[in-house]
């Protein structure tokens, strides 16, 4: 338990697309479950079998015994003060690989980038560029070598397809979802003390921009 839980704080830091959720925040929109963008730690770890495995300054709520396509793991949910800001799904079944790729882009997720020890590919700059058949070789090549040197993270979009891919690059496509719709990351790393696989829900910009501005209008209220 204790390598996986080093393994998700370092991968969280202060996430690239999140970070700073205001405190008062209330929350409507669903990161994972029954979690939400914004639920508060009492709430949250006051739910059946949740503990505190917060670390290294981290807040975080964990479930172990947790059940995610056909896979077993912990689940971790991620906060930024008193308020969920992310939900980690971390799983030793080295399975959950496929099965996220059978099931995400199923319902709607399509891919936006591919981070390897290498760095970042945005895919979506790549198809804008140099189109879809040469974006995809290219994507590949640098998977297949991700792979091989034990870390391959991508990074998938809840929306059509036809949206994403008209937009310049993956920030922009990211800044453009709809505010029900999520951000996933799907990560697969071997080490010597750990092999497996985690995935990310993060919320989308303007659900977060929302949220902030209800914070904001609560603070401008008459006393």
């Amino acid at each position: 338990m204790q390598i996986i839980l080093d393994h998700v704080v370092k991968a969280v830091g202060c996430a690239v697309i999140m970070c700073g959720v205001p405190q008062a925040a209330v929350a409507e929109f669903s990161l994972y479950k029954n979690i939400e963008l914004g639920k508060q730690w009492e709430d949250t770890i006051g739910l059946p079998s949740y503990y505190d495995c917060s670390e290294q300054g981290l807040a975080i709520a964990c479930l172990d015994g947790h059940n995610f396509l056909n896979t077993t793991g912990s689940l971790y949910v991620v906060f930024d003060g008193e308020r969920a800001v992310r939900v980690i799904y971390s799983s030793d079944d080295i399975s959950l690989y496929q099965n996220a790729f059978n099931f995400f882009p199923r319902r709607g997720y399509n891919l936006v980038g591919i981070e390897t020890t290498d760095g970042m590919l945005d895919y979506v700059a790549l198809v804008g560029s140099s189109g879809v058949e040469a974006a995809t070789s290219k994507l590949t090549e640098i998977e297949s070598a991700g792979l091989s040197a034990g870390y391959v993270k991508y990074f998938l979009l809840e929306d059509a397809p036809e949206t994403i891919y008209r937009q310049p690059n993956f920030h922009s496509a990211y800044m453009a979802l709809p505010r029900e719709n999520r951000l996933i990351s799907i990560a697969v790393e071997e080490t010597l003390q750990w092999v497996g696989v985690s995935i990310t829900f993060e919320a989308s910009f303007a659900a977060t921009q929302k949220i902030k501005q209800e914070v904001s209008n609560e603070l401008n209220d008459d006393f």
